[in-house]
């Protein structure tokens, strides 16, 4: 292990007492980073296995996760060389990268990922049990020239351009980091345990220095979430204690907007408070806003930015909340930080060049020199000659340097629109007026040329259809110089511009659309490509009075997957839309345009889960018991099936009484039975309760009948179809991840003949989006026990012989939610006695 960095990753990996958390829309996986150092070398081993050494490359594409890190970490110690791949890349693009790297192996996330058929494919969920019993490898050989990764910058190009990083680029950016890092360490020491929220794809540089290297430099722990709604966002720094956050331009705007709407931010009486205190020294500025700090995580202090350009405006909101901002400007070919602005450092600029590194403004642009910058683009001399020049980089960024020596960025220089004059534009100027104006959500400004003439042309995204664009454009073109005014522009028609993974517009795409001629959208036609891609819709059916279940089709699941779908595309917590399978388009867009202020919740408190609690219900348990023993005959069948289940697992089981649960708990070993909940569906128990409906009487002996009698014996967690079942979901997912396993009725209820009915989707869902190990169990015999009650009243006594047959755990990851189901239901409905 001769590489610089190599070493300084084993030892910072080896020394650090965080952990890295990967946190999904339902579970999290957590690992420590001298974990994630052993699954690294165990992945070195298996590379090994496979004959891939120093020099091969693989292909890596995934979402931010635990497994992502241990094979890039992996990749590093070894010095096979990791070619990231956007996960928002198509399969063509892929392919051509494939025939230029002529990669040995490719590591995705799963089948229909990548067609690539010629090489071995491995998927990234299964990495776990690829490595489980491989003995941890030593580092290969590397040296500071060794290729550390390919990363290719555009995926639009039918040429991809691969920037080259090798070890040396690395280590020197983490070298001119790491005093910029020094100089604010009294304020790390104070963060205990110091926790990073990154939010940028690891599959840029940028996403790497936030979400591997810095956290590992700091000595603190990471998340890493693909849920990227604001509201979400802000749970996750309050449920993880998070002290700073990595994030991306767009991004932060996008938070902005949420934190001023949420929180009243926006309005008048807080703009001229805001205005007041913003000029004050920081903890003035703190003081006076404690409140609003507390709501978004009292820890939250610190906000790490980069990866595009950020505007003025929303520097300066941040930091006049009395937040910590650090902004980092880089490109891939510079590995990728140039500049670093803090704190101390002015808003609206960039900072000054780091310490090792060479930048120089020539012409306007910046140029940039140092053991940092790539050698140059794979196997393409063409765009390398062009790039560079006498060791220095052309980033085609332009910028000019304050009187205190900080660098303002101006844009890049193949956006600067030239006047008939020879007067510059710059789009960033106009576009920061653009979104400045309250009507605005956001615009894009380029250069349009119309016979001899270059229009300054904008394409804009108005927060509301009621905006008076043409007002909007001549109130901004009031605030801009002659040579910048708006000569036309557009009101875009989608909810947002087309974008690349780091967020930014893509700007030849807005441009090649606006010129392009084609047929109006009618209103709502983004609701409905939302309703299609849930559930196949014909265009007759679309009507505002159509609604989502009996005219659309749309079954309980698909409700839940269309709130979702609205939760990320309009940013409206999913909880605050009161959406069912009766809920019609039109009501539907009117919640969209207007959604209640605060979500609806399921009043449900997780005591039940305490140590002191589940004792009592043990003892209640083995109290109820033998009563089982006197009623029926009972046998188990598959009890070893169990022991194969390592995890917490998913017990899905026909519905056959109301004695099904109990019957169930007194079959499974104590070891598991000390760690069951079941699912219950309230839309036919204890509705005055959860609903909140009917007299306060009425609803205090509901709540004392659930949690005394139901909650206590059986544990049971409550599961709503028609609200809070995103809440449902995250509960079951949290319940997963600290230990506890979990009975499901897929059927939905109680079976009215004694046939086994169709189990519904959900199971599918929590199967495949929770990553759940599922259990078919199949209950014989106990149908019609409680029909003409238990005592022998009326009736001979009779002790019916019941069986529990336990099939074995599976797993199920590839198909949709039904097909999974299906194979469920066909898995239970074989399983027999002998299993």
């Amino acid at each position: 292990m001769k590489s610089n960095l190599a070493q300084y990753l084993y030892n910072h990996l080896k020394s650090n007492r965080g952990k890295v958390v990967a946190r999904s829309e339902y579970r999290e996986k957590t690992a420590s980073w001298q974990q994630v150092l052993e699954y690294s070398l165990k992945f070195g081993s298996f590379l090994k296995q496979q004959g891939i050494s120093g020099g091969d490359k693989i292909l890596l594409k995934g979402e931010n996760s635990l497994e992502w890190v241990v094979v890039f970490i992996g990749c590093i110690l070894q010095g096979v060389a990791v070619v990231p791949v956007d996960n928002r890349s198509g399969r063509a693009f892929i392919r051509r990268i494939q025939e230029k790297v002529k990669a040995a192996c490719i590591f995705c996330k799963n089948e229909s990922d990548i067609d690539i058929q010629e090489i071995p494919r491995y998927f990234l969920k299964d990495l776990f049990g690829y490595i489980n019993d491989m003995e941890a490898a030593e580092p290969g050989s590397t040296s500071p020239d060794s290729m550390l990764e390919i990363v290719f910058t555009s995926g639009t190009t039918s040429r991809p351009k691969g920037v080259v990083i090798n070890h040396k680029n690395i280590y020197a950016n983490l070298q001119s980091v790491q005093p910029a890092l020094d100089k604010w360490k009294w304020a790390f020491r104070l963060m205990l345990g110091f926790k990073l929220l990154s939010l940028v794809p690891l599959s840029h540089m940028y996403g790497q220095l936030i979400g591997i290297f810095a956290p590992l430099i700091i000595g603190g722990s990471v998340v890493y979430t693909n849920m990227l709604n604001p509201a979400r966002i802000i749970k996750i720094i309050k449920q993880y204690r998070v002290w700073a956050i990595g994030v991306l331009p767009r991004m932060l705007e996008i938070l902005k907007d949420y934190v001023s709407s949420k929180y009243g931010l926006d309005d008048e009486e807080f703009r001229e408070k805001f205005e007041q205190i913003k000029q004050k020294h920081w903890p003035y500025r703190f003081l006076s806003l404690w409140r609003l700090h507390i709501r978004l995580g009292w820890r939250f202090c610190a906000i790490i930015v980069g990866g595009a350009y950020l505007e003025p405006a929303v520097d300066q909101f941040w930091r006049g909340l009395a937040y910590a901002l650090f902004q980092g400007y880089g490109l891939t070919e510079t590995a990728p930080l140039v500049t670093l602005s803090d704190p101390s450092t002015e808003a609206g600029t960039i900072g000054r060049a780091l310490k090792g590194q060479k930048v120089k403004i020539k012409d306007g642009q910046i140029y940039v020199k140092g053991d940092n910058v790539s050698p140059g683009y794979y196997l393409d001399s063409g765009q390398t000659k062009k790039a560079y020049s006498g060791g220095w980089f052309k980033t085609g960024d332009l910028a000019e340097i304050d009187s205190q020596g900080n660098i303002i960025y101006k844009g890049r220089g193949d956006d600067v629109i030239v006047r008939p004059d020879g007067t510059n534009v710059y789009p960033e100027d106009i576009e920061n007026e653009i979104k400045k104006h309250p009507d605005i959500k956001d615009g894009v400004v380029f250069g349009l040329k119309n016979e001899d003439f270059v229009q300054v042309y904008a394409a804009l995204l108005p927060k509301s259809s009621e905006v008076d664009l043409s007002r909007a454009v001549e109130s901004i073109n009031q605030n801009l110089d002659t040579h910048q005014k708006i000569d036309n522009w557009t009101a875009w028609p989608e909810h947002d511009f087309p974008r690349t993974s780091t967020l930014k517009v893509k700007k030849a795409e807005v441009a090649k659309m606006i010129n392009r001629s084609s047929e109006s959208r009618e209103e709502g036609d983004q609701l409905y490509r939302l309703l299609g891609s849930v559930h196949n819709i014909s265009g007759e059916k679309y009507k505002p009075e159509s609604r989502l279940s009996g005219d659309l089709g749309l079954d309980s699941l698909d409700t839940i997957k269309l709130a979702v779908e609205i939760e990320n595309e309009y940013n409206i917590d999913a909880d605050q839309i009161p959406i069912s399978r009766d809920t019609t388009v039109g009501e539907l867009k009117k919640y969209i345009n207007s959604p209640q202020k605060t979500s609806k919740k399921l009043p449900f408190y997780n005591f039940p889960y305490w140590f002191a609690v589940t004792v009592v219900r043990t003892i209640f348990q083995y109290i109820i018991y033998p009563f089982i023993r006197i009623l029926i005959k009972l046998k188990p069948y598959g009890i070893k099936n169990l022991k194969q289940a390592k995890e917490p697992v998913v017990f899905a089981a026909n519905h056959t009484s109301h004695l099904d649960t109990l019957v169930i708990l007194y079959c499974l070993p104590l070891a598991l039975r000390r760690k069951v909940t079941v699912l219950m569906s309230i839309e036919h128990h204890f509705t005055h309760f959860f609903y909140r409906q009917g007299c306060w009487v009425r609803r205090f002996i509901e709540a004392a009948g659930f949690y005394l009698l139901v909650n206590l014996a059986m544990n049971t967690t409550p599961l709503s179809r028609t609200y809070g079942f995103k809440q449902s979901m995250e509960n079951i997912g949290r319940l997963l991840d600290q230990g506890w396993s979990i009975i499901i009725f897929p059927e939905g209820r109680v079976t009215p003949d004694g046939k086994i009915k169709s189990f519904e989707p959900g199971i599918g869902m929590i199967s495949k989006d929770m990553e759940a190990t599922v259990v078919p169990v199949k209950i014989n015999g106990l149908y019609g026990l409680l029909k003409n009650g238990l005592l022998p009243l009326g009736h001979m006594p009779r002790r019916p012989r019941v069986s529990v047959v336990f099939g074995k755990p599976e797993k199920y990851s590839e198909g949709d939610y039904q097909n999974i189901t299906e194979n469920i239901e066909d898995k239970h409905g074989k399983l027999k006695r002998d299993d």
